[in-house]
């Protein structure tokens, strides 16, 4: 199979009807307007966010799987003003082999199967934004490479003798804590320091006050609409549940209940067991099953554990639950094991 296709690539033109190398996925018109809180600081957040998109400033976005930094990347980038395409890429769409090649692009000739040059997603994003979400599943060579990118807005596509200037900017994203990614060794510490000028951290839902009430009422009203059901409203029940579940899946995975949720009740009023909370209703609020502790790694495991008992222990489901690839999901349950036969 070609490795475009692999990536789930496309060829589109770009602004000078040039044929380019761009992500399958293409952000739609994601505004400041369409993050909507109530929550204090993710409102303060956002404040910061939107002055900073003003600028050509490289941005590290820190949250949790499901908490929006796709969304906070597509939005500092449609506010930005500028003319090119907001390219997003995740470490599904790339496989270890092949990731430096999508990113750089390649010379004819630089590898088996190169049997011309190709863009990567660095001239694709030119003159716009390139989102990496999840950058610590690059290896260090392409961590070192980022920094030149970072530095000196240069990089150079494999095989290549001479370095190309790019326009594109960059906004990374991160699920865990930066530093003691530095301290494994899964982040280099120079790439962090000049990510650190704009750093924006996305606070769980669970953290948010009322905004996952507020954003269930919004979830089931979209989706009522967009399938053309009838909408019943939330049932105290139904609030109280979601004020006492601690969304792992934080705003991804409430979606997916409100969606779910407007389908079963068929027009009725949404109770618990509509949005798969139905066990959390029988428990006075506070009371719900939660992590042993707000410790990140016990926190992690348990939305692991959570996502694969919703999901009957279907891997690939529990994946799409937490938003993360497969083969982090195996990386991640693999580490939990190492960790309980310390």
């Amino acid at each position: 199979m070609d490795w475009r296709e692999r990536l789930k690539w496309r060829t589109v033109q770009n602004s000078a009807g040039v044929s380019t190398i761009s992500s399958a996925y293409r952000a739609g018109k994601i505004g400041f307007d369409h993050l909507r809180t109530g929550h204090p600081e993710t409102r303060r957040l956002l404040h910061r966010a939107l002055k900073i998109a003003r600028t050509d400033l490289p941005v590290l976005v820190v949250g949790e799987t499901g908490t929006g930094k796709n969304l906070l990347a597509q939005a500092i980038h449609n506010a930005s003003g500028v003319p090119g395409d907001f390219v997003a890429v995740g470490p599904a769409d790339l496989p270890k082999d092949l990731a430096e090649s999508a990113l750089f692009g390649h010379q004819r000739g630089a590898f088996t199967g190169a049997d011309r040059a190709r863009p990567g997603l660095i001239e694709a994003a030119a003159g716009g934004t390139l989102f990496i979400d999840e950058i610590l599943e690059l290896s260090e060579t392409i961590q070192t490479k980022l920094l030149n990118v970072v530095d000196y807005r240069k990089y150079r596509p494999v095989g290549a003798a001479a370095e190309k200037r790019t326009t594109a900017r960059l906004v990374v994203g991160i699920q865990g804590d930066p530093d003691r990614a530095v301290a494994a060794g899964r982040l280099r510490s120079d790439l962090l320091y000049r990510l650190k000028g704009a750093v924006f951290r996305l606070p769980p839902l669970r953290e948010r006050g009322d905004d996952a009430v507020a954003l269930a009422r919004e979830f089931t009203e979209q989706a009522a609409r967009r399938k053309g059901l009838p909408l019943g409203e939330l049932t105290p029940a139904a609030i109280d549940a979601i004020r006492a579940y601690s969304w792992p899946g934080n705003v991804r995975e409430l979606k997916r209940a409100a969606e779910v949720a407007v389908v079963y009740a068929e027009g009725r009023a949404i109770d618990p067991r509509h949005l798969g909370l139905d066990r959390l209703a029988s428990q006075p609020l506070g009371e719900a099953d939660g992590p042993p502790s707000l410790k990140r790694e016990d926190l992690e495991r348990w939305a692991y554990a959570k996502a694969l008992e919703r999901t009957g222990g279907n891997r690939r489901a529990a994946a799409r639950l937490l938003g993360v690839s497969e083969a982090t999901l195996y990386r991640r349950l693999g580490s939990f094991r190492t960790r309980e036969r310390e």
